[in-house]
């Protein structure tokens, strides 16, 4: 499993200047948890309310980030479709070449002059159809007359016809129509006239009801994003069980310890530690298919007495986040440690390695001297502060409680310290301190178990 990076993003961080000078020239006041890294000692340097001045705290900055963890898998959600690209109307194209010839008949050209007439043609075949009949000829002259025969009984023959006499004068114009003589040959075509000029172009006719042919398809669009895949998010404000969900491959496990509660006393009393905070990745197939999950209790408020020590958290056998411990009589309470161990007394929970990551991992010590401010961390909880003191910021952990009636101090991701002898708020918040009644109590603890 890797940890999480020593390297915060948010408003407190001021980031790194060369000399404490550079630091005061761009800041000369700071707020309650801001920090930066000053390179001349090459520590944290963070602004302290009490003094109103820049204070070394001696904690060498974070180490650099961890190696970016393996990309999670591809949504099995499309992304959503691209619009639809539409393209700029192109130039307007060349002229065609001249269509084939129309099949529609154009109109009928000017009849061409008469051609000449043609020679006569042979004599048709006697005609097996009689002609008219012509006109008799005119009675020729008597011949002499024979002599008598003897009276025959017997019809003698005909004569021989006599000779056709002259033709008569042509006769007056028939008012009857001869018949229709036959028909001459075709004359030859005249050769076609040149085209008349183009007439002019018509109105535009009105808008067509029938739709046009369909455009071609504008090229697909560009493919969305991938969707981001789903988390599952389960939260612990008490124990329970943890349950390995189906999907995901990664889990994110983030835990805060309880809060001490600030002390009681006659006439002086100090605040609780606040509880610390750890973080840690898994590949889910390194977990079981449950974890058991204890959440700490607060630390509970007291009367006349030191104040209680918060409960640890933890997740399973992987992790632990350690309580703050409770007030004392005028000291405050120690905050509890990141990954290392619980507070004792006035005393922040040591880091793992011991001193090698300072305080920024370890909790803040409780201040032990009057009115003084409890200690700062980033991942321990805040030290509570000690009589009329106020108490230790976090940047992750919980806040130490106040003294008295002064207020508690401030955390980005875990509780608040209690303030003016209230309790602190979860998770983690150390409780405030009380030397005329029941003193306020920590906060509980929480888990926050993050599949994706």
């Amino acid at each position: 499993m890797s940890y999480l990076s020593t390297s915060v993003t948010d408003s407190n961080n001021l980031g790194y200047f060369p000399t404490l000078t550079a630091l005061e020239a761009a800041y000369p006041v700071g707020v309650i948890g801001a920090f930066a890294v000053i390179g001349a000692t090459n520590t944290i340097w963070t602004w302290d309310e009490a003094t109103t001045d820049w204070v070394n705290t001696g904690n060498a900055p974070p180490g650099a980030a961890g190696p970016t963890g393996p990309t999670g898998p591809a949504s099995t959600v499309p992304g959503p479709t691209g619009p639809a690209g539409t393209g700029a109307t192109g130039p307007t194209g060349t002229t065609g070449p001249t269509g084939a010839n129309s099949t529609v008949v154009g109109p009928t050209g000017p009849t061409g002059p008469t051609g000449p007439i043609g020679t006569t043609g042979p004599t048709g075949a006697n005609s097996t159809v009689p002609g008219p009949t012509g006109s008799t000829g005119s009675t020729g002259p008597t011949g002499a007359t024979g002599p008598t025969g003897a009276n025959s009984t017997v019809v003698g023959p005909t004569g021989a016809t006599g000779p056709a006499g002259a033709t008569g004068p042509t006769g007056a114009n028939s008012t009857v129509a001869g018949p229709t003589g036959a028909t001459g040959l075709t004359g030859l075509t005249g050769p076609t006239g040149p085209a008349g000029p183009t007439g002019a172009t018509g109105p535009t006719g009105a808008n067509s009801t029938v739709a046009g042919p369909t455009g071609s398809t504008g090229p697909t669009g560009a493919t969305g994003p991938t969707g981001a895949a789903s988390s599952d998010i389960q939260t612990f404000t008490g124990s329970g069980t943890w349950t390995k969900p189906a999907s995901g491959t990664r889990v994110r496990v983030e835990i805060w310890g309880g809060g001490g509660s600030g002390s009681s006393s006659a006439g002086a009393a100090a605040g609780g530690g606040g509880g610390s905070y750890a973080m840690a990745e898994f590949d889910k197939t390194d977990l079981p298919a449950t974890v058991a999950v204890t959440i700490g209790a607060g630390g509970a408020g007291t009367t006349g007495n030191n104040g209680n020590n918060g409960g640890n958290t933890t997740f399973g056998a992987f992790m632990t986040a350690y309580g703050g411990s409770g007030g004392l009589s005028l000291d405050g309470g120690g905050g509890g440690g990141f990954y290392g161990n619980a507070a004792t007394a006035s005393v922040g929970g040591t880091p793992l390695d011991g001193t090698a990551y300072e305080r920024s991992f370890g909790g803040g010590n409780g201040n032990t001297a009057y009115a003084g401010t409890g200690g700062r961390s980033i991942y321990g909880g805040g030290g509570g502060g000690a009589e009329d003191g106020l108490g230790g910021d976090s940047f992750y952990g919980g806040g130490g409680g106040g003294a008295n009636n002064r207020a508690g101090g401030n955390s980005v991701a875990g509780g608040n310290g209690g303030s003016n002898t209230g309790a602190g708020s979860a998770p983690g918040g150390g409780g405030s301190g009380n030397p005329s009644g029941t003193s306020g109590a920590g906060a509980r603890g929480e888990c926050v178990v993050t599949t994706y």
